[in-house]
Formats: structure tokens, C-alpha cells, sequence
């Protein structure tokens, strides 16, 4: 368990893109995590923009992340993965325990009601050394 550190989160619309900006530091790892999400990715003359949410590709560093890599694929028009692809749950579940943090661990609320911090989430595979 991390005794001491910090956790920063940041969402913000940048032109076409949503940007998402997480970046932790504790006593021995630093690592930071960036993710984008393409606010259109088409237009139909009767409909407006379409939004395919399904395609984005987030950027991590730090830690023990294996970097120099790209993992996964979109289709061939870019509106979802190629083969099934990962959650945002996964990529936040690879982010916690990339910084030491067990992404099941369970916190209890004011009234004992269980929490999991990611519940339907795994790290992504190759993704952490």
C-alpha cells in the first residue's frame, strides 16, 4: 500500500479531442498516462457528426511500463478495435498496478458497503514488464 503520494486527474477538450491526463507520483515511481478520444469522426448531412467513441489510443509512461510499443488495432474505418480490443477499466487497472496499487483492492464506504476500486477491469497483457 502506498503510504504517501499523489494522484492528479485532468479532462479537457483540445479542438476535436478529449483529453484525458492522469499522472502519479509516489516515493518510487512516477508514471503518467494520457489518453485521447476523437470528438467526431464523420458527417452526414442529416444526421450531424458521428461519434465513435470506441476508437482512442491512450499513451503511458513511467514505471515498469514496457514502452517503445504500440498494442492493438482499430478496423479498417476506425470506429472500434480490430480484435476486441480493451476497456477504459483495463487501461485504468494496467495504470494501478503499474504504480503498485492492486486494481481489485476493496475499500469499504461510510456504511460498510464494498468498493473495488476497478471491478470488471484486468491489466493489458505485454503492456507492464
Amino acid at each position: 500500500m502506498i503510504e504517501t503520494g499523489v494522484i492528479e486527474a485532468e479532462l479537457v477538450q483540445q479542438g476535436g479531442l478529449q483529453v484525458v491526463h492522469v499522472n502519479a507520483v509516489t516515493d518510487d515511481i512516477e508514471s503518467e498516462l494520457v489518453g485521447f478520444t476523437d470528438g467526431g469522426a464523420g458527417i452526414h448531412a442529416a444526421a450531424g457528426r458521428d461519434h465513435w467513441p470506441r476508437a482512442m489510443f491512450p499513451l503511458m509512461t513511467g514505471g515498469d511500463v514496457n514502452c517503445g510499443q504500440a498494442l492493438g488495432a482499430s478496423d479498417e474505418k476506425g470506429t472500434g478495435p480490430a480484435d476486441g480490443g480493451w476497456t477504459p477499466d483495463d487501461l485504468a487497472a494496467s495504470f494501478y498496478r503499474n504504480i503498485g496499487i492492486d486494481p481489485r483492492i476493496e475499500f469499504r464506504s461510510r456504511t460498510g458497503r464494498p468498493i473495488t476500486l476497478i471491478r470488471n477491469g484486468a491489466p493489458i497483457p505485454g503492456l507492464i514488464g
